[in-house]
Order: C-alpha cells, then structure tokens, then sequence
C-alpha cells in the first residue's frame, strides 16, 4: 500500500482504500473497533477466547475487505488481541502520507512503526530501551516470516510447473489451495513473546490490557 503525498488545506486519501481520506479510514477503523468491543462486553471475552476473536475478525474482513488489504496488522491486533489505539493508528495513516511504502522491506519497516507507536499508546510509561529493542524483534520476526514466505513461494511455483500433467481442473483445485496457504501465512503480524509489563494471553503482541 502506498499512501498519496499530503498537500496544502487537503488530507491525503490512501491509494488502497479507493480515494478515501484519512479521516474516513480513521472512522471506519474506529468503528470497527467500537463495533467489537460492544461485542467483547456482550460476550464477556478476554484475550484467552482465542475462537470467539477469531470468529469476529473473520466476520469484518470480509465486511471490510479493502480496509483489511490496505492495514492487515492494525485488523489483526485489534480483533484478535484485543489491542488498538484511534491515536496510534491516525499517527501511523499521517506518517504513511511522507513515508509511504516502495517495496517489501518498507512495508514491514512500516508494520513495525505500527507496532511501536501502538505499544506506546497502550503502555504511556513504556521504557524506550524496552520499546526499541520490541520493535527490532519485531521487525526481525516480521522478515523471518517473509522470507520463509518466499521459500515456500518459490516451492509452490516449482509444484505448479510440475503438475502439470494434471487436467485443467485439478491444476485450478491444487493452485488455487497454494495460494490460500501462502495468502494466509503472509498475512498474519510477527508473533512475540516479549512481555515487559504483564503476560499476554495471545503470543503476537506484547501490550498490556487496558
């Protein structure tokens, strides 16, 4: 994703979301979460109801299919920990407006921005030497991940190349789970066990529970 450059009197709108400004994916965002947590009271649910979150975030993906492909860690940090911050992600949709995204390796730089000012949102007496060196974990995690993202890639292509002998249907069938495998595995946010301040419940962000 890659976000268009600010200009004087006019907020910028994010290339991914359709021309939308930011002020309207910030709303859309913090609808979602007000949304979920109305749902999280109802049900009484706590990080440890893994199936339930689960369960609600595949519910507004689909509802929110471009918003989930423009900011896929801000969803899933959200619905499936329980962990947002309007305030952190409007800081995170104006960075993006001078530091958008090229490539690979800027994306996850920026999904690791996410996690940092996130981290702070939620922790206001954080420690930066703790900060810092949890975003340098993350971020480590988050190339680790892609790159095994590559590797399977890369033996999914040679599977695709070699079968086909197959009949056209079975190539459809077999290519088309490769892809929801690969789909999946890149999607999730980097998994850390770091913990300073209380021990979470699900092991993809260390944030205390406000």
């Amino acid at each position: 994703m890659a976000a268009k450059p600010e200009t004087p009197g006019q907020i910028s709108s994010v290339d991914n979301e359709k021309g939308k400004t930011l002020e309207e994916v910030l709303a859309e965002m913090n609808g979602i979460h007000d949304e979920a947590k109305k749902i999280w009271k109802e049900k009484n649910l706590t990080q440890a109801n893994t199936k339930e979150l689960d369960a609600i975030f595949e519910d507004q993906r689909v509802r929110h299919k471009e918003l989930y492909s423009s900011y896929p860690t801000v969803l899933r940090h959200m619905l499936q920990e329980m962990q947002y911050s309007p305030k952190a992600f409007e800081k995170y949709l104006r960075r993006l407006t001078v530091a958008p995204w090229m490539n690979d390796s800027e994306r996850m730089d920026r999904y690791a921005d996410y996690f940092l000012l996130l981290y702070k949102a939620i922790n206001p007496k954080f420690n930066p030497v703790v900060a810092n060196t949890l975003r340098a974990d993350y971020r480590n995690r988050l190339q680790s991940e892609h790159d095994l993202f590559k590797t399977r890639y890369e033996t999914a292509r040679r599977q695709v190349e070699a079968s086909e002998k197959k009949t056209d249907e079975e190539r459809k069938r077999y290519i088309l789970e490769i892809a929801r495998m690969l789909a999946a595995m890149d999607a999730k946010p980097a998994e850390t066990s770091s913990t300073p301040d209380k021990t979470a419940t699900r092991v993809s962000g260390p944030f205390d529970q406000e």
